[in-house]
């Protein structure tokens, strides 16, 4: 995502979270598959412009300029197909809402919701543990406020 600095600030952004880390081995071969389905991606036949990528072996990234590229219904079915595909094919899921990722020790982790109380209760957590929250909207919210503390997000809620 090397070309995310050539997108606008308001460029919509979609985060899919993996529900366990890509092997070092796979990295690679998810970003080049991910470049050539921006590369090819179209809205009414026209090119959507578009950059994607895989950061911290967990997040699967889109960044569309909208201005550039209006989006109707199917083409985002297609990248949300396009997600799934990736899944089955690296055995992940990519489409589960039910979990975080955090940082430990400069290290992304990743939990399920339902195991929130047990990670406060024994101190692996806590409010102020940084989450990477993948409700941000657009690349500035991106750059601004994609990883804060849980006392911030909507993950609170759960605490």
């Amino acid at each position: 995502m090397l070309d995310l600095i050539a997108f606008p600030d308001h460029s919509r952004i979609w985060i899919y979270t993996s529900d366990q880390k890509i092997s070092d081995e796979s990295v690679a071969e998810i970003h080049h598959r991910i470049s050539n389905f921006c590369r090819q991606w179209k809205s009414h036949n026209q090119p959507v412009k578009a950059t994607g990528g895989l950061l911290h072996q967990y997040f699967l990234i889109f960044v569309v300029d909208e201005n550039a590229s209006t989006l109707g219904g199917c083409s985002i079915d297609d990248s949300v197909h396009f997600v799934q595909q990736l899944g089955r094919h690296y055995n992940v899921d990519f489409l589960n809402r039910t979990g975080v990722c955090y940082l430990q020790n400069d290290e992304v982790k990743y939990f399920k919701l339902s195991h929130i109380s047990e990670l406060i209760n024994s101190g692996i957590i806590s409010e102020n543990t940084m989450v990477f929250d993948s409700t941000v909207k657009n690349k500035d919210e991106f750059l601004k406020h994609w990883v804060k503390p849980i006392k911030e997000t909507w993950v609170n809620r759960f605490c």
